[in-house]
């Protein structure tokens, strides 16, 4: 496989502007979310990396829960494996795409536009996560009468024993 020639017809083929760096990647942006490509050609596949979003605290550790479940067998992921790091909270999708010598251009883009909706669908799911835990703590936090607004104490409950 010729990464450059084949990212080369890509660009062509789809509009696209991708230049690939010495390490055989590159990054682009895909619906405001960063995505890279890195081509591995000794095994004759590409790794598709693509941003989903960040997993809110309130929604721990229940998503986690969720994208690990998802992981399994890859059948929920559309054999994609999904990642998390605490340091930023971003999820992200992984794919190994194979690609060989008779990849070309538009099996290429099909290959990405799979992977890429499968980000899509996760993106969504966890903005739903998020949501629905930020609605659990607003029902929460409606359910419990803030100081400031209970009635005052009468004067005679402030009053001190002398």
């Amino acid at each position: 496989m010729d990464a450059r020639q084949l990212v080369d017809s890509l660009n062509e083929f789809a509009g696209l502007d991708l230049e690939l760096n010495d390490d055989l990647a590159t990054v682009f942006d895909y619906q405001g979310r960063p995505v890279l490509l890195r081509f591995l050609p000794d095994v004759g596949q590409c790794l598709l990396c693509a941003e989903l979003a960040m997993v809110e605290g309130a929604a721990l550790p229940g998503a986690l829960s969720t994208l690990l479940e998802a992981n399994h067998l890859l059948s929920d992921t559309h054999g994609g494996s999904i990642s998390w790091t605490p340091d930023d909270q971003v999820a992200s999708i992984n794919f190994l795409l194979p690609v060989g010598d008779s990849t070309d251009a538009p099996a290429l883009a099909a290959l990405l536009n799979r992977a890429l909706s499968t980000a899509d669908e996760w993106t969504q799911r966890i903005l739903d996560m998020n949501s629905r835990a930020q609605e659990e703590i607003r029902k929460r936090m409606d359910g419990v009468e803030s100081p400031a607004l209970a009635a005052p104490l009468p004067m005679a409950a402030l009053a001190m024993p002398v």
